[in-house]
């Protein structure tokens, strides 16, 4: 028998080599989604940098990867890896669904609306995508088209993880729009939120209470929160704007600064400080700030 010539064999091991690589590929991702699912997320972001060290071009690690530093309340650096993945797939459902939140959470309102209006006409039945419509309506303060959207995302998906924050939103909205029934979503909400004892569900709680007046009830929510998670960025955020209302600038400094000591990263702590120093009559400071939020802008642009 005649030995294989030397191309067809080099062939073969390569082929060999390809096929390990997927293999462990598939497995790392899979364990790196698994730390995800349990929302351990900075072990997340570890596993998913490692696997694109070795796999530059793994479109599953570029958007696991986004999701988790959305998760981790990071979207200005979600949104490079987000925006690489679909560069590579701009077919990637995925990847533009988790590009649309990172711009929602930085209040991004412009292309998150192309974006997620791009996604909501070309698969209708995207629910998620609908939710994230309806939460960037109601950030910027159209409380009417964000009832509707959100409205649609709970018909489509009554179930989904982002639900329970649906009928919190919709609640406000319903008690910014006037509505007869909205004292009632406000009350029904509540409760099944308090159930879960979800100190997230607790914060979006407290931003009810918030948005509807009721400064005192807000900031025992908040606490409630922190009590159970210290470590909880947007719950110091929260406190701060709250104590900010009540008029107690120094407290509210003490948290705006917490808040942007557990993460630097975080633009909606340094506008706030920007807005309490002033008031403080701490220029300098303040400038400090400014600059930051116009450096982070810079970053995001070029990104």
């Amino acid at each position: 028998m005649r030995p294989a010539p030397a191309w067809l064999t080099v062939a073969l091991c390569l082929a060999l080599v390809a096929i390990v690589s997927a293999q462990s590929d598939a497995g790392a991702i899979a364990a790196a989604r698994a730390k995800f699912d349990q929302a351990k997320y900075v072990e997340a972001e570890q596993a998913f940098r490692e696997l694109l060290r070795t796999s530059p071009q793994s479109q599953p690690a570029m958007v696991g990867l986004g999701e988790t530093l959305i998760a981790l309340h990071r979207p200005g650096d979600a949104v490079a890896y987000l925006q690489r993945a679909i560069n590579s797939d701009p077919s990637d459902a995925a990847a533009m669904r988790g590009l649309a939140h990172a711009l929602v959470d930085l209040n991004d309102f412009s292309r998150a609306e192309g974006l997620l209006t791009r996604i909501t006409e070309t698969t209708p039945g995207d629910s998620e995508a609908w939710f994230l419509f309806g939460q960037l309506l109601y950030q910027s303060g159209y409380y009417g088209g964000a009832n509707e959207h959100l409205e649609h995302a709970l018909r489509l998906a009554p179930r989904a993880r982002w639900a329970m924050r649906a009928e919190i939103y919709r609640a406000v909205c319903l008690q910014k729009l006037s509505a007869p029934d909205a004292e009632a979503a406000l009350r029904r909400v509540s409760a099944k939120a308090a159930a879960q004892h979800d100190p997230d569900l607790e914060l979006t709680i407290a931003e009810l209470l918030y948005e509807t007046g009721r400064n005192d009830e807000a900031l025992a929510r908040v606490d409630a929160a922190l009590a159970s998670d210290p470590s909880l960025v947007i719950g110091h955020f929260w406190r701060a704007r709250i104590l900010l209302r009540l008029g107690r600038l120094g407290d509210a400094a003490a948290a705006a600064e917490q808040s942007v000591r557990l993460l630097p990263q975080l633009p909606l702590g340094h506008n706030l400080l920007v807005r309490i120093y002033q008031m403080q009559g701490r220029a300098h400071d303040a400038d400090e700030q400014a600059q930051w939020l116009r450096d982070f802008q810079q970053r995001l642009d070029s990104r």
